[in-house]
């Protein structure tokens, strides 16, 4: 868990835990994510492009699993950014409820989420958008350590 939004907490693993703060600038600067739903007791992971709106996910989709899956149920979002040649990276993941917004009667709301959601990058219409509403944003990032450059551990060498 992030430590607080001015807080940083680093581990002698290379590991260091995000603020939300920091968080919310990760996952507002990338355009693709990785959406986490439960199908017949299965955990599916569906790559997704998506947008804020402020702290809420927005993507657009389909009718199918995703939808029917997600729809007012639990969530996980995630997104990350790796750097395999300086084994560094980071990741932030979103637990949320998922609600779909184009049904919604709040006018004002549903609006907003058709207007600000990403045009789909797969071809043919995704007439549906979801709004991802955080419950709990987490992230760590990951460097290369001293102890591990001298173990040998880098992008060139394997143990």
């Amino acid at each position: 868990m992030s430590t607080g939004d001015g807080d940083v907490r680093r581990e002698p693993s290379g590991l260091a835990e995000l603020s939300t703060a920091e968080c919310m600038v990760l996952l507002g600067a990338q355009v693709i994510g990785r959406l986490g739903v439960v199908v017949d007791g299965y955990p599916l992971i569906f790559p997704v492009n998506y947008r804020l709106d402020g702290e809420v996910v927005v993507i657009r989709t389909d009718v199918g699993q995703k939808l029917a899956a997600a729809q007012g149920r639990n969530v996980t979002f995630e997104v990350d950014s790796f750097d395999p040649s300086q084994l560094s990276g980071w990741s932030v993941m979103v637990l949320g409820t998922a609600e779909e917004a184009t049904t919604r009667r709040d006018a004002e709301t549903r609006e907003r989420a058709v207007r600000i959601a990403p045009a789909p990058w797969p071809a043919g219409d995704r007439p549906y958008v979801l709004r991802i509403i955080p419950r709990a944003v987490t992230g760590r990032r990951i460097r290369q350590t001293v102890m591990n450059e001298a173990r040998g551990f880098d992008a060139g060498v394997r143990p």
